[in-house]
């Protein structure tokens, strides 16, 4: 049961409401911002529409899906899927193997893999913030430095060269393609002694690290990553990222009450989205405290009818209740175009720990159940996250957004699956509801990677450090 897509992640649309969670806790009582309004430009003010029906809403939210649409040409960006999917395929197994007196990072080997899909994934999917996320994978690739090329018979990255930099090369169709990294010597430090069991006393971090990575000659991304930690004080995570045409920032600064995230996607220079965010909570750049949020489960599954015939699996999973403690509410906005505006605000998200499974599967024993269980989780997401829609500049919101149950279902040789999932609406005075997929890129779905990237910012510092 993954509750932490809707507690600190966001799930589908709820991310863009910043689905953070309730009170908790022994400090005082943060309280949430009543920042639900909509935060035009004069300039957006000035050139206000007028728009007297439903829908002549729902043409220019059409329309304003359509102007985003032709912004973005899937070609532009086929060089750079075609070279990270073929790290991925290719090179997705070989570890990084590190001459003794080197300190690899914990996870070398995903690191690289991750960097390279989540660079696909993002410009395959058209959730262009997405790229942030890669590039918060160079932290992890900046704590050693040389050059390594792949050895085939061993199915690894081999050093072959030493310098300041990390340099990682790999050929794809015949061309030589380069990621290389370069940290900075400026570094902040974090005893880590307590954390690790003594394993690291001490990790330092580079302030500030640039990345690109080339194909022969051809630059397909650049980027830059600032960090900082104070245990206990602050949080900075900040990314800069350019793949071909398509330049995305994201910042993520927060204190141990306060946590703010702002996010932008330019394309050709021409900003087309630009989203914040803001938490209010407990504790939340405590490190001792993010560490206890996770908690040490085992699993027994049976192979036979003994009493040892079993396998243990052991994982570790944030506590949602330790969660909801420290991350308390939340309110966010987002602007499409300077003609869409979407704001939202969670101020008492406790409710979350209310919800079941983000998917709801029928069980032929039951069926019916699935469809219930759903509707209630809509019911308790339309409790938690209120969120308006504005447009042309207006200051009366068009539309709501509503939740509601949607059937998927698939055949197969075998039978066919049918499971349910809580579908985010915009609901219009007139009744109707319209799922905001329906508006293809209005739907918004690129912003759901800005608030998903606050809880992915700590995985990421978490992963570089340990």
């Amino acid at each position: 049961m993954n509750y932490i897509k809707f507690l600190i992640g966001g799930a589908a649309a709820a991310a863009l409401s910043l689905c953070v969670v309730s009170c908790g806790g022994d400090d005082e009582e943060p309280k949430a911002d009543d920042k639900t309004g909509p935060g035009w430009s004069a300039d957006e003010k000035e050139n206000v529409e007028k728009i007297t029906s439903d829908e002549e809403a729902k043409e220019y939210l059409g329309e304003t899906a359509q102007m985003a649409m032709r912004m973005i040409e899937p070609a532009d960006q086929k060089p750079l899927i075609e070279v990270a999917g073929a790290f991925a395929n290719d090179y997705a197994d070989y570890d990084i193997i590190i001459p003794n007196g080197q300190q690899a990072p914990r996870n070398e080997r995903r690191a690289l893999k991750r960097f390279f899909s989540e660079l696909r994934r993002a410009t395959a999917s058209g959730r262009y913030t997405d790229l942030s996320r890669a590039a918060q994978n160079v932290l992890e690739l900046s704590t050693f430095t040389g050059t390594f090329e792949p050895d085939n018979s061993r199915e690894a990255f081999v050093m072959t060269g030493r310098g300041s930099d990390l340099v990682v090369r790999f050929f794809h169709n015949g061309s030589r393609c380069e990621l290389k990294v370069t940290p900075s010597s400026d570094t902040w430090t974090l005893d880590s002694a307590e954390l690790t069991d003594s394993v690291f006393d001490a990790v330092k971090v580079p302030r500030n690290i640039t990345f690109t990575l080339t194909e022969a000659s051809r630059q397909l991304v650049n980027g830059t990553v600032r960090s900082n930690w104070a245990d206990g004080s602050e949080l900075l995570l900040s990314t800069d990222v350019t793949a071909m045409n398509i330049r995305v920032t994201a910042e993520i600064n927060a204190t141990n009450s306060t946590a703010t995230t702002n996010s932008a996607v330019y394309v050709d220079g021409t900003e087309l989205i630009k989203a914040s965010g803001e938490i209010k909570g407990n504790k939340m750049v405590t490190l001792s405290a993010i560490e206890a949020l996770e908690e040490e489960y085992t699993e027994k599954y049976y192979y036979g009818p003994g009493e040892y015939d079993y396998w243990e699996e052991t994982y570790h999973e944030i506590n949602p209740e330790k969660a909801a403690n420290m991350f308390r509410s939340g309110s966010a906005n987002a602007k499409l175009l300077g003609r869409v505006y979407l704001t939202a605000q969670a101020k008492d998200s406790k409710k979350f720990l209310e919800l079941e499974d983000t998917y709801f599967e029928e069980d032929s024993d039951e069926p019916g159940e699935a469809q219930k269980d759903c509707k209630k989780a809509c019911s308790i997401l339309n409790s938690a996250v209120a969120a308006k829609l504005y447009l042309a500049g207006n200051s009366k919101e068009t539309a709501t957004l509503k939740w509601q149950p949607l059937k998927y279902e698939e055949n197969y040789n075998w039978g066919s699956y049918t499971s349910w999932e809580c579908d985010p609406t915009l609901a219009f005075a007139d009744g109707s509801t319209y799922s905001i997929s329906d508006y293809g890129y209005a739907d918004f779905s690129s912003l759901i990677s800005s608030f998903e990237n606050l809880a992915y910012a700590y995985e990421r510092m978490f992963n570089a450090l340990f």
